[in-house]
């Protein structure tokens, strides 16, 4: 067994703190990590399988295992051989609805598996051929391993190996960064986080407190289109604001605006790559760690010089990054059972090589990772051309609606703050609480607007059995249209679909069609219309540029919008025949679905017209204009 060994190393304290949750609750999910990629143009499983294990061998993070029963205190131990564990299946005989439903089973499974802490590697692979050219990938592993950076890293050298490009210089190696950490002098950061920790206010929890054993995690999808994001990056850029800084901003604001305080902290990850280690940006290893933001909200104060405050203070804490959380919570003089924070902000902004990527002859094409923390509510933000958030909450905590209005509110200000620096912070509020801005003022509130899902509501509650719609099919009644879009509403909701939620709706002229667009506004979502006989590159800027992941389509179109990282509802599939699903209701089926607190100035739908460039244009319909049609 000795001669099998390469090294053994301490851990890093967050790698530590991993190990203790991983423990507590080893079949929870957390910090498992999955990335789904798509890969076109491989020859054969074996050819992956070779550049993977090429990869692993010039990198000890991946030959790793933690050792904590034997020793006296834990250590990592790195293999001087190991072989990825596969898995590799052949689904081209399924449809891509059928594909899709498998995956999330396997991916919910492949979470819950986790992995033995004591064998190395932490890490395993599932190859999915899809079509002849096509295969999926996902990579799951233990996050104590390496951060997004490395695995950013890793991708890029897959894919040089996958196409045959010349050899690469070797690897810088994790435990460089493990002897620059153990020669610090850590006088400096402890004494920087005494100073920090005396403007932190005591915690007010978002929610409850749950059990680790207990927790439901359930993610959230939401996405800034490209064409707002281009006015928000251009904005911050004048403003000399990095958009982590608005990320960061928006969630503090929001946090405020929840609890009622003033002053809020909540959690942020840092790269904690130090810029004076040689090789370190192309070093794989776990070098993250988790730290406090703490920020006060004068409402007298600007918002540019607010934001500014807070990026100096962003930056200082990335200086002094090399300190363990359970240290921090010494220095604050909290009790062990109170936390410093209970929210954490993941800001993702990773290497990877996309012009190699363009240029190969196999290309891979990361289309989603998935992660777990041990917070009851996280953020996790990815920047690109849109910017793609995921919020994780326990469901334990949250209820589904609070947890997307919240979603809602940090989109909305992270847009607002770059173009109201002018502005004092107690004039920025929240999507969700701006109904009481016109009250008392001879103005109707927002919340007191009519909406077009209530006059929609109205006109199939007074048609009743009476014919409403009707196709060469068949027709609906008012009631079993309203049957049959409640029906998909609530299959919306379950995915997260809520106010400014955009969902595309790609099918042919006909009652389900009328019933589909009608789900989508009872579920509170944004409907955005997909003409089928647009080409595919029209249809699919048309979803970057709003943001919209999840489109409705039938059988003939399906196939569209697969391998796009989009949520795909085949309404021939996941719904019965139409008139099945509209003349059996469900007996406890509400006639309407629960409140989300949809507003007057909340989209209903966008509709996009052909822009002077050549590229549509959209144009959002808020509810109280089309209400007032």
């Amino acid at each position: 067994m000795k001669k099998e060994i390469e090294n053994i190393l301490p851990l890093t304290p967050l790698q530590e703190g991993m190990l203790f949750h991983s423990l507590m609750a080893p079949e929870g999910g957390d910090h498992i990590v999955q990335i789904i990629c798509r890969i076109t143009g491989l020859t054969s499983p074996e050819q992956l399988q070779r550049a993977m294990d090429a990869v692993i061998a010039r990198h000890q993070m991946l030959r790793t295992s933690i050792i904590w029963d034997k020793a006296k205190t834990p250590v990592q131990v790195v293999q001087k051989h190991v072989s990825l564990p596969w898995q590799i299946e052949d689904w081209q005989q399924d449809d891509a609805t059928t594909c899709d439903a498998r995956l999330r089973e396997y991916l919910k499974a492949d979470r819950t598996q986790g992995f033995n802490l004591t064998k190395a590697p932490l890490m395993r692979g599932l190859l999915l051929r899809r079509s002849p050219e096509e295969h999926l990938f996902v990579l799951t592993f233990h996050h104590a391993l390496f951060d997004g950076w490395s695995s950013s890293l890793i991708l890029n050298e897959v894919l040089a190996g996958l196409n045959d490009r010349p050899g690469l210089p070797p690897a810088p190696q994790f435990d460089a960064y493990l002897s620059w950490l153990s020669d610090i002098d850590t006088t400096e950061v402890t004494d920087f986080w005494s100073r920090t920790l005396t403007r932190r206010a005591p915690l007010h929890r978002l929610a409850p407190a749950t059990s680790e054993k207990t927790r439901r995690i359930v993610r959230l999808d939401q996405t800034i289109g490209s064409a707002v994001m281009k006015n928000i990056e251009a904005q911050a850029r004048a403003q000399g604001l990095t958009l982590n800084t608005l990320v960061q901003g928006a969630w503090a604001l929001a946090l405020s605006r929840y609890t009622g305080q003033q002053a809020t902290t909540h959690g942020a990850t840092v790269s904690g790559r130090p810029a004076d280690l040689p090789g370190v940006e192309e070093t794989v290893g776990l070098f993250i760690n988790t730290l406090p933001v703490i920020s006060t909200q004068p409402s007298h104060q600007s918002v540019s010089e607010w934001l500014s405050h807070l990026q100096d203070d962003l930056f200082e804490a990335q200086v002094h990054a090399q300190i363990a959380l359970p240290s921090l919570q010494k220095l604050s003089g909290s009790p062990a059972e109170e936390p410093l924070f209970d929210t954490l902000v993941v800001f993702e902004n990773y290497p990877l090589d996309q012009d190699g990527t363009r240029t190969s002859h196999v290309q891979i094409e990361v289309q989603k990772g998935l992660e777990q923390t041990n917070y009851p509510m996280t953020l996790i933000a990815v920047p690109g051309e849109a910017l793609s958030c995921q919020l994780l909450y326990d469901a334990e905590a949250f209820s589904a609606e609070f947890a997307q209005r919240m979603l809602s509110d940090v989109l909305a200000v992270i847009e607002e703050l770059p173009r109201a620096t002018d502005r004092r912070l107690a004039d920025i509020t929240l999507p969700s609480q701006r109904g009481a801005e016109h009250q008392g003022h001879g103005t109707a509130s927002l919340c007191d607007q009519p909406l077009l899902t209530v006059a929609m509501e109205r006109t199939m509650a007074a048609k009743g059995d009476a014919l409403l719609v009707q196709d060469t099919k068949g027709a609906l009644s008012g009631r079993e249209l309203s049957c049959y879009s409640s029906r998909l509403g609530l299959i919306l909701r379950s995915l997260g679909v809520g106010p400014e939620v955009r969902v595309g709706l790609c099918h042919g002229r006909s009652a389900r069609l009328v019933g589909a667009l009608t789900g989508i506004l009872r579920s509170g979502g944004v409907y955005v219309p997909l003409e089928p006989n647009y080409p595919d590159a029209r249809l699919q800027h048309i979803l970057s540029d709003c943001g919209a992941g999840i489109v409705i389509t039938d059988r003939e179109n399906a196939a569209r919008f697969q391998g796009l990282g989009l949520e795909v509802i085949n309404l021939d599939e996941a719904m019965a025949p139409l008139a099945e699903a509209a003349s059996q209701p469900a007996p406890d089926l509400p006639p309407d679905l629960p409140d989300v607190g949809l507003r007057g100035d909340n989209l209903a739908y966008m509709i996009y017209t052909s822009g002077s460039t050549g590229l549509p244009k959209g144009v959002g319909i808020e509810h109280r204009q089309a209400a007032a049609f």
